[in-house]
């Protein structure tokens, strides 16, 4: 496999040399090898060319993806995090807003377990709304920010269909459990005081 792949090299270094407009100082000019050094050297080019053995440079990829997973773990987390604080204040907005509707279903005999289902129905919902309008939104995003990028660099995009359930289910999960959490609220509704209160 070494001789193979050092006759390749061998021929490789030989059929620039014979080729025409590849100086070596050309933008053609080779500047690296993944191998072996062949036996006859690099010819012209002792000076531009190096060798990378394919052990290393498979060590370095897998040490910088694994700084990115990371980094990623890292978004990830903290968008998780953000997001949880902005549905938990939506929820108890949404709760201080509709705390008169809320007293006056239990004065007509709404029991506490009827009125925090009508809530969180009504805030995963809304959620669910917010998911069918972000995910295409977000995509759009991402299109735009990559098409900013040099095009001497090429990104695709390829987001799994799994990666779209998880988000979309995550995000409905979140928010009925911040909505369970606030509707905890409701049985502590003074229905005096919340009827008296002003507009």
């Amino acid at each position: 496999m070494v001789r193979l792949q050092t006759e390749s090299i061998n021929w490789a270094i030989e059929a620039l040399n014979t080729m025409p407009g590849i100086g070596r100082h050309s933008a053609d000019a080779p500047a690296a090898i993944i191998g072996v050094e062949p036996q006859k050297g690099f010819g012209g080019y002792e000076k531009e060319c190096s060798i990378s053995h394919q052990g290393e440079l498979t060590k370095g990829i897998d040490s910088m993806m694994e700084g990115m997973i990371m980094m990623i773990a890292l978004l990830v987390l903290g968008a998780v995090i953000l997001g949880g604080v902005m549905l938990y204040n939506l929820g108890v907005l949404s709760y201080l807003e509709r705390y008169r509707e809320f007293a006056t279903m239990k004065v007509l005999g709404f029991g506490d377990g009827k009125i925090q289902n009508v809530m969180i129905e009504q805030n995963v919902w809304l959620s669910a709304v917010g998911i069918l309008l972000g995910l295409p939104a977000g995509y759009g995003l991402l299109v735009y920010m990559l098409s900013t990028i040099p095009d001497s660099m090429d990104v695709p995009i390829y987001i799994r269909g799994i990666s779209w359930i998880f988000s979309a289910a995550g995000t409905l999960a979140l928010s009925w459990l911040i909505s369970l959490a606030v509707s905890r609220k409701i049985p502590r509704i003074n229905m005096v005081e919340a009827l008296k209160a002003k507009e």
